[in-house]
Parts: C-alpha cells; sequence; structure tokens
C-alpha cells in the first residue's frame, strides 16, 4: 500500500542516518513533471493546460558528494509545488526528527516562492534556503542591484565549468538586509540578502541563450550572510 511504501522508505533513510551516510549540509529540493500522452484513466493522474499526468518533487542530497534521495512525493500534476514541498518536509520531519540537524541549507531551483513561504519555511524547520530570484521585476531585485551600485560593493571572481557554456567567468558581489514585502496588504516586510552573478566567456563577452537572448544577471535570494 502507499502507507507501507511511505513507511518503507522512511526506514531507510533513517538507517542512511544511523550509518551516518547522511551529513550535515546542503540538500536540493527539485520537481519532476511526468506526462501521461495517451490515456485518460491514470489513475489520479492531474490535467493543468494541456498537460495531464503526475509530479514528482523530491530532496536530494548531501549536495554535491552524494545525490541521495531522502524524500519524495508523487501527486497528480497541477498541484501546487509549495504546498507539496510543505507537506514532504512536514512528513520528513514526522518520521525521521528534527531535520535542522541533519539539513543545514535547502537549494531552491523552482524559483522565487515569495518572501512569507520562504520566511515560514525557515522558521518552521530551522534550515537556511538559497533560492533563484528569476523575475527581474521584482522590487527587492531592483533594490538589490541599485544596492550593488554602490563604489564599496566587494565583487569576486571566479572560473566555471558550464555543460552549456564551457568555461564561464563569474562575477559575484552580495547586499544583505534588503526589506521584501511579505503580502500585499502592507505588512511588516522581512530581511532578505541577495548575490548577483554576472557571466561572461572566455573573451568577456555576455552569455547568449540559444536563441540569441542576453543572458543577464543572475539573482539569489537567501537568509545566509553573503559574505562568507
Amino acid at each position: 500500500s502507499p502507507r507501507s511504501m511511505e513507511r518503507s522508505f522512511h526506514d531507510h533513510v533513517r538507517l542512511l542516518r544511523r550509518k551516518g551516510w547522511l551529513k550535515p549540509g546542503t540538500y536540493a529540493v527539485d520537481g519532476h513533471v511526468i506526462p501521461v500522452p495517451y490515456g485518460r484513466l491514470s489513475e489520479h493522474a492531474g490535467l493543468a493546460g494541456s498537460t495531464r499526468g503526475y509530479m514528482l518533487v523530491t530532496i536530494v542530497g548531501p549536495v554535491p558528494e552524494h545525490a541521495r534521495v531522502v524524500g519524495w512525493l508523487l501527486v497528480p500534476y497541477g498541484r501546487s509545488e509549495k504546498k507539496v514541498l510543505r507537506v514532504l518536509l512536514h512528513r520528513l520531519e514526522r518520521a525521521v526528527g528534527p531535520l535542522s540537524r541533519w539539513m543545514k541549507v535547502l537549494l531552491l531551483d523552482r524559483g522565487y516562492w515569495g518572501a512569507a513561504y520562504l520566511r515560514d519555511l525557515s522558521r518552521t524547520h530551522r534550515i537556511s534556503y538559497v533560492t533563484l530570484a528569476r523575475d527581474r521585476e521584482l522590487c527587492a531585485v531592483q533594490d538589490a542591484d541599485e544596492a550593488l551600485l554602490d563604489p564599496a560593493t566587494a565583487w569576486t571572481q571566479r572560473t566555471e565549468e558550464s555543460e552549456q557554456f564551457g568555461h564561464v567567468h563569474v562575477r559575484l558581489a552580495g547586499v544583505e538586509g534588503i526589506p521584501v514585502a511579505t503580502d500585499q496588504r502592507g505588512g511588516r516586510p522581512t530581511p532578505m540578502n541577495f548575490v548577483a552573478a554576472d557571466e561572461s566567456d572566455s573573451q568577456g563577452r555576455p552569455l547568449r541563450e540559444k536563441d540569441g537572448t542576453l543572458r543577464g544577471r543572475i539573482h539569489y535570494a537567501t537568509d545566509l550572510p553573503t559574505r562568507e
């Protein structure tokens, strides 16, 4: 049964913990869409737009040492990923104990889910977060970019390897304490830290996507100190 399967998986995670194979560190959350292109009677399949199928949300870690799946939830496609992740974390914590003992940072690559959600996630489970802030129109992102114009901003240079672009030069800087609204009713904002990354090729030229558009600056939102 699904309940028996879930118990067996949590026994597996507890074994990994006892063996010391789940080290404290960074864990990643990812979502995978499993489309069902044929048939309309698939059990509990969801429909959103023209896509029918399922969504699998996983927690993998520690990253990048070993890609061990430590949590997963399969739901009908179209469900809110925010709610699915919240349920997944609560189930995992109830089964194996406080997650903060071994999950120190949660890496969310699904985009920015809002300051209120991230704040509550951090407070509930006592885990720090790092997430992409993909929407450059966010007021907080624009405020962060404006703060980074300060001549005293310390920029760091590094070289990384990208599957798509090869050798990439990255210019990084962080800014802390940017106030971010947590709701639409003028509630008290919460401070958030941002890291901006400018990428270029070996010739110093900005990177371009396959369609020729500029890749642009990448922004990360976090509650971790950016100076580290």
